[in-house]
Formats: C-alpha cells, structure tokens, sequence
C-alpha cells in the first residue's frame, strides 16, 4: 500500500440507525464525494476486501470529485475490530462519526432484516437468535465501540448522532451531520423524507437468501453495478413484499435487551455529552 487516500470522514454506524438515509443525504450534497456505485466499501472491516490495497479502493471514488470531502458510510466499521486503527492508519486526521439508536428497537430491526435476506425462518423468536448470533448484541456494545473510536483519534474528532433526531426533526440531524463532518448545511429535498432500506418481508425466503448471498459475493467481487441494475430491475420487489401488519417489539424483549447491555449502557451515559432517553433511566 504505497498511497494513502483522503479519507475526511467515515459514518461508522452500526446498522440500521439511520445510515442508508445519511448515505442518500450525502450523495446529493455538493460538497462531498461518496464511493461510486456503492454504499459500504467493506474496505476497513473485511480482510480479503483491505489486501486488495488502497488502489482498489481508491478506484472507486470519481476523480473529477476534486475540492469535495471524501468519506464513507460503513455501518459495519462501528464494531469491526481492526477498523479504527486500519482507518488511523491511513487517514489520521479523519472525522468519525457514530449514528446510535435506541439499541432493543434497532436490534430488533435488524432481526427482521435477517428474516427478510432469509438468513433466519419466519418462525425464529428474536431473543432467541439475539443468543444465537452473538455479534449483533457485540453491534450493540455502544458504549464499547465509542471509547474504542475516540481513543483512537481523540474525542474531538469522534461524533454521534442519533437516530431519534432524524424521526423527530430531519433538519436538525442534517445541521449535525454536516457540521460533524466539516461542510455546510444543505437542505434535503422532498424526496429525502421516504423511509430508507426497511425491512420487508420475504416472498420466498430460500430464494431470498440464495439472492443476497449471491448479491454478497457479486459485491465482494467488486462487481457493484451489476448489483445496482438488478435492483433497479425491480428483483427486490420479487424477494420481498411489504408487512400487513410489521413484527413489534414486546416490552419483554426490550426489558431483556436492556438487561444484557444495562454495564455497557451505563458507560455510554458516561461518555454522551447529550443525555438519551433510553440512557436517562439507569439506575
């Protein structure tokens, strides 16, 4: 790895808080420069997709992008272990921004996007898989994950943002995000208030899983367009279908989630500037 790429910001998620939304947000703001054709590189969390070198990847940003802040939205850059000192490495003087939300609700969230890619049955009880599949409680570890970012580039140049704001008031979550990252506010058009990336419903959910992971390995190959035009080519529509009436999350279930991050949640109080509703009760 002979180059290191500008690399101003990265928006580190973890999923579903809000990360899709900022994603489009940023692709139509002037002042920023988002990797083509793609969403999540994968670059600083999967080990066969960093070998490749910074050439790769930065093949994927436009050069005509000139005097735009370059960054990236990776969701699963949050938790990955080697992220945060991959990214140092390359870029240390990098904004890091983390988008939060109210961790039972996402976790839940992400449990029907898994029913969704057909990767658990119709049938799987959330708690259930949360014991089964232990790194989406470690995606949960806030508290962890943020210490683990600003002790790597400092806390003035770690962020968070979180997902309530964008429910509660769109502009003032813009206002954040670009001041977070380094650019001027630029208003979301109309367009920018749909609902991004929710999770559906599997028509068929072996061919829904047999579709994603091949989606998977098409994008690990780098071969992102040919991704892009099957979704545009209406084939999400044949995987999954809107719910008559969505899964909700029980009182239960969130009292459960809270219970198995109530140490890692105290710590994330201690570390927010801000307080959150869901931090503010601890005892």
């Amino acid at each position: 790895m002979s180059r290191v790429p500008l690399l101003d910001f990265v928006l580190v998620g973890p999923f579903k808080t809000g990360t899709s939304w900022m994603d489009v947000y940023l692709r139509g703001h002037p002042g920023v420069s988002l990797p083509r054709d793609v969403k999540e590189t994968f670059f600083l969390s999967q080990d066969a997709v960093f070998d490749r070198g910074l050439d790769s990847f930065e093949k994927l940003f436009d050069p005509a992008d000139t005097g735009r802040l370059r960054g990236e939205v990776g969701p699963s850059y949050f938790h990955a272990p080697h992220a945060p000192a991959r990214l140092h490495a390359l870029a240390p003087d990098c904004r890091v921004v983390c988008s939060l939300r109210e961790p039972a609700a996402r976790l839940h969230s992400f449990f029907l996007h898994l029913r969704q890619r057909g990767e658990i049955t119709a049938s799987a009880r959330f708690l259930d898989v949360l014991s089964e599949r232990r790194f989406l409680l470690e995606t949960a570890r806030y508290g962890k994950h943020l210490v683990r970012w600003q002790e790597r580039f400092g806390e003035e140049r770690v962020s968070v943002l979180v997902y309530e704001d964008l429910l509660a008031d769109r502009q003032r979550l813009i206002d954040r995000l670009c001041n977070a990252i380094g650019v001027a506010t630029v208003d979301a058009d109309e367009s920018s208030a749909r609902r991004v990336n929710e999770s559906m419903m599997p028509t068929h959910p072996g061919v829904s899983r047999l579709g994603y992971s091949l989606a998977r390995r098409l994008r690990g190959s780098g071969l992102h367009r040919v991704v892009n035009l099957a979704k545009r080519s209406g084939v999400r529509k044949l995987l999954a279908s809107r719910y008559a009436e969505r899964p909700s999350l029980t009182q239960a279930e969130r009292e459960a989630v809270y219970d198995l991050l109530q140490d890692d949640l105290h710590l994330l109080a201690e570390k927010l500037e801000r307080p959150l509703p869901w931090t503010a009760g601890l005892s």
